[in-house]
């Protein structure tokens, strides 16, 4: 019997002045391929989202400021 291991990723963000969300903070356990150029520091969060999104991972919380995504296998 395999070991499954889940890919998370958790996402910390910011709104700025004209109200976009803007990453600040992201931690990746497991892979976040091939979104993981999108996760980067200053970028926006919803381009970012959509391609995990995308890619088999679902929002499994949102908070204000926080979004926590996991891939489904």
């Amino acid at each position: 019997m395999g070991i499954h291991h889940s890919d998370v990723v958790t996402i910390r963000f910011f709104r700025d002045a004209r109200g976009r969300r803007i990453i600040n903070r992201v931690t990746i356990i497991g892979s976040a391929r091939p979104c993981r150029s999108l996760l980067v520091i200053g970028f926006l969060l919803l381009p970012a989202v959509r391609c995990l999104i995308r890619h088999r991972f679902r929002i499994v919380l949102r908070t204000p400021g926080l979004w926590v995504l996991r891939r489904i296998h």
